[in-house]
């Protein structure tokens, strides 16, 4: 019962891990093209 209950924990944190680094990443991608297009705006 405990076994299984660990199991399930260490399932939903994985999870949760793999939200967080895709939910990271792409704010960082969000973020790189924000500055891009915030960069073209601007006149030379």
């Amino acid at each position: 019962m405990l076994f299984a209950q660990l199991l399930k924990l260490h399932t939903f944190v994985k999870l949760v891990m793999i939200l967080y680094y895709t939910g990271s990443v792409m704010l960082g991608l969000l973020m790189m093209l924000k500055d891009c297009n915030h960069r073209k705006a601007l006149p030379h």
